[in-house]
């Protein structure tokens, strides 16, 4: 029989008095059978201990391991405590490896994914193609957005595809878009840098005779990603699902659904990813084993930092300079302990 976690809280009523107090109607919650994720019920559940402490009160956790109740919250980084020779033994286990990419095998310099944007864009300004960078960056994710809506957010987009919507909104003709899209590409291509210990973990399974494969939401080509991954020394040896090719997205379980159709009977398989909906959530939800890694920005806040790309300091250059690099070395190695 299929198990099922449940949780549970005590309260005193004056930390969650705004909750208690408000009106709800039935109309107020979705139908029945609930997604796994996503809802208002998943939303509501996440604040009540935030709104404990935004009412002045303080959260209590019972730690199961030592089975008594704490105020400290550092054992919930206990699972991200790990060295290479612990990573190779737990994967050393399964026929069947499959790699996210981005934050995964490979890393950006200044870690902040829409540099290579803002790069272009400042090349832009400069030949007054564009007026302002920031606004520009702004401008091309928008268009993306523009272009996922037209598709019903069916599939995936590609950078060309949302190039081209760019040139008609802007009277660029289509060599323009196309050769400013590649200039995006090249900008981001040169700042990726291999997460070292994890290339090399990827080539030893790949040497030890595992199916290995790489999967990656992004709006880069097979090609594009292709070359990424040959940069950092992942070239041979592996099947490469892009969904800007492929039409199907972690993000939303389409790939999952389109590998485990795939997949042969009892093989053993397990996926290794920095997303915690995309590559540990949802493959979840399909029976597949997976082992979540930190992202360079998860890793820097649980050593205590603070977030540098926050709000409008998420385009500043001199912030990005200044901490990203720092961001990236640090969150090279995925885990805590190293």
């Amino acid at each position: 029989m299929p198990t099922q976690s449940v949780g549970c809280f005590g309260t005193r009523p004056e930390a969650l008095k705004q909750l208690l107090e408000k009106t709800y109607q039935y109309d107020d919650f979705p139908a029945e059978p609930l997604p796994n994720d996503g809802t208002e019920l998943h939303a509501l559940e996440r604040m009540i201990g935030l709104l404990a402490e935004k009412n002045g009160f303080k959260q209590l956790f019972y730690y199961p391991k030592n089975g008594c109740f704490t105020h400290d919250q550092t054992y919930v980084l206990s699972e991200y405590v790990n060295s290479v020779e612990g990573l190779q033994y737990q994967l050393d286990g399964f026929e069947h490896v499959s790699f996210d990419v981005f934050d995964t095998l490979v890393r950006r310099r200044y870690f902040v994914p829409d540099y290579a944007k803002l790069l272009l864009a400042k090349d832009l300004e400069k030949k007054k193609v564009v007026k302002d960078a920031q606004q520009f960056v702004v401008q091309r994710n928008h268009a993306e957005f523009e272009v996922r809506q037209a598709k019903k957010f069916i599939g995936d987009v590609t950078i060309f595809e949302t190039y081209l919507h760019l040139a008609s909104l802007l009277n660029w003709t289509e060599e323009q878009a196309v050769q400013y899209a590649e200039q995006e590409f090249a900008h981001d291509l040169a700042m990726i840098e291999p997460k070292d210990e994890m290339v090399d973990l990827f080539n030893s399974l790949i040497s030890a005779g595992k199916r290995i494969t790489v999967m990656s939401d992004t709006y880069y080509t097979l090609e594009q990603v292709e070359a990424m991954l040959s940069k950092v020394g992942v070239s041979i040896g592996y099947e490469l699902l892009v969904s800007s090719e492929l039409g199907k997205r972690k993000d939303n379980g389409t790939m999952w659904q389109y590998l485990k159709d795939s997949l042969p009977h009892g093989q053993s398989f397990i996926h290794v990813g920095d997303n915690a909906v995309a590559d540990a959530q949802i493959p979840g939800d399909f029976g597949f084993r997976n082992l979540h890694i930190l992202n360079p920005i998860d890793k820097w806040q649980a050593a205590g930092w603070k977030n540098p790309f926050t709000g409008d300091l998420a385009l500043d250059e001199a912030q990005i300079l200044k901490w990203g690099r720092l961001v990236s070395d640090f969150g090279r190695f995925p885990f805590l302990g190293e």
